[in-house]
């Protein structure tokens, strides 16, 4: 069992590896998530629900957007439908890292996809890719267990003590927006679309993606655009991937 045995010394640098790796995406995370424990803090929740909200749901963007949403009377079925249409990506996505768990038993795959993030997730696939195109006849490309937990832990305890910190710092910052905090998750998206670009110079996908979702966005109510723009996306890359194998199989388009 090649990832049941745990060896100290391989497994705990290729997890500082993997945290390593996190850190400059982690900054601007935890700017955005100081900006969620803002909003939270104005929109009226105690520090014990944002605190199980970050620690338990851990999905910035649809806080966020559950945060906007924190009027009474709750709209409740608007918060569920929103979360599970800026969260579907997460299928795809678990997807793509499916090869680092397959022989993991399942009570700890699901505790290991819990804290995968947006963050986690393109780090481990940027770096397998770069694996990938580096390695040698002998060499192992993909990317360890052990890596993935260092990012995804990074990122979670990052995320977590962000927003928490967020809801203390929040009397303090009344109007949010005017320091730039609304954009910080844009900007830490553009930097992931940057780090992966470096790997995967297709050009094809990402405008597909952002054309469709720009189109979306005018024509589809709420978050729809995203998955849109996702899907659409996604088709182009495994239609036109030059590494398409004979099988049928691609990589995971990014």
């Amino acid at each position: 069992m090649r990832w049941v045995a745990f060896n100290m010394s391989t497994d705990f640098k290729e997890f500082k590896k993997g945290a390593k790796r996190t850190l400059p995406i982690a900054f601007s995370t935890a700017i955005f998530g100081l900006s969620v424990g803002v909003r939270a803090q104005a929109a009226g929740l105690t520090l014990t629900e944002l605190s199980f909200m970050s620690c338990l749901v851990f999905a910035s963007s649809s806080q966020a957007i559950a945060i906007e949403l924190w009027k009474l009377p709750l709209p409740i079925f608007s918060i569920i439908l929103t979360t599970l249409f800026v969260n579907i990506r997460y299928i795809p996505m678990g997807g793509a890292l499916a090869h680092i768990f397959n022989e993991l038993p399942k009570k700890k795959v699901f505790p290991s996809l819990f804290i995968m993030s947006n963050s986690s997730w393109v780090v481990t696939l940027e770096q397998e890719q770069f694996n990938q195109l580096t390695a040698q006849g002998h060499s192992q490309p993909h990317v360890s267990l052990s890596f993935f937990l260092g990012s995804a832990m990074t990122a979670y305890l990052n995320w977590c003590l962000s927003s928490i910190l967020g809801y203390f710092v929040g009397p303090l910052i009344p109007h949010p927006e005017r320091f730039g905090l609304d954009f910080t998750m844009t900007s830490t998206f553009i930097y992931i679309i940057v780090g992966t670009w470096r790997v995967n110079r297709r050009l094809a996908p990402w405008f597909t993606a952002a054309a469709s979702s720009v189109v979306a966005a005018r024509l589809l109510p709420g978050t729809l655009y995203i998955v849109v723009g996702a899907l659409a996306g996604c088709a182009i890359a495994a239609i036109f991937d030059p590494t398409t194998t004979k099988a049928g199989g691609s990589k995971p388009c990014i």
